[in-house]
């Protein structure tokens, strides 16, 4: 069993550094939160979970299906944002403004996908670049302080060239390793 799926990698310019440092830097020392590693940023279009081996063919057929009548795209990362209730927030995020070339990917790909056996997710596809999770705020509001003062000042566009089809391997800490098992091209 693997454990898959499938996104857009990014790789950030110094805009998105800068302000990942700037917000880090003005969060109390006391939280405990784990920043992902900026090499690992992407944008999940849709998670598998645990997936057999043997039916690695045809998950890859139906992703090229998705993907073949899909032309390159760009979206717009605009916000950061917390997942979670304002008391307990859990996972620090970099929203996208919303976008429909997301949400048709997002869709084809629930569709294709439950012909496998692949369940559709639960709740509502809301595109985020995930920047940090949380396990305990020691002051809420400097927290929510720190988020609303740590904006972007203009949204920043992304290109979208590729999907790609990761393999995720948890290690014993918490930052996990991604291994990009299949790229599909946007080239129509």
């Amino acid at each position: 069993m693997k454990r898959l799926f499938i996104a857009i990698s990014f790789h950030p310019d110094e805009q998105i550094i800068n302000l990942i440092s700037r917000l880090r830097s003005s969060m109390s020392k006391l939280d405990k939160v784990n920043w992902v590693n900026a090499n690992l940023f992407h944008l999940t279009l849709k998670f598998i979970g645990n997936f057999k081996e043997d039916n690695l063919p045809q998950l890859i057929e139906k992703i090229r299906f998705c993907t073949t009548p899909v032309s390159p795209f760009q979206f717009e990362l605009d916000q950061i944002k917390a997942f979670g209730s304002q008391y307990h927030p859990r996972v620090i995020i970099l929203s996208t403004k919303e976008n429909t070339n997301l949400q048709h990917l997002h869709s084809l790909l629930e569709q294709q996908l439950r012909l496998l056996g692949i369940k559709k997710d639960v709740g509502n596809f809301v595109p985020h670049l995930t920047l940090a999770r949380i396990h305990q705020i020691d002051d809420r509001k400097m927290f929510w302080d720190a988020i609303h003062r740590n904006q972007l000042s203009q949204p920043i566009p992304v290109q979208v060239n590729e999907i790609v089809l990761y393999e995720s391997i948890l290690t014993k800490g918490y930052q996990p390793q991604y291994i990009a098992l299949q790229k599909f091209p946007l080239i129509k």
